[in-house]
């Protein structure tokens, strides 16, 4: 497995509820992807503590 050079780019999460989160963002420029993403990880933080509070993975 490859690990792309780039990073997905415009990221956004706005709250939809007290509950949820909406996220959004472009693709890694097809340049720096090597290869095919299957998948993103999504990590939600308390930015207090740094605490992981949930994570979640986005199969493609």
């Amino acid at each position: 497995m490859r690990i792309p050079q780039g990073y997905p780019e415009n990221v956004s999460a706005v709250s939809d509820t007290v509950s949820s989160i909406r996220v959004s963002w472009y693709p890694v420029p097809e340049g720096q992807r090597n290869g095919t993403i299957s998948h993103y990880n999504i990590s939600v933080t308390n930015s207090i503590m740094l605490e992981i509070l949930r994570q979640s993975t986005l199969l493609l």
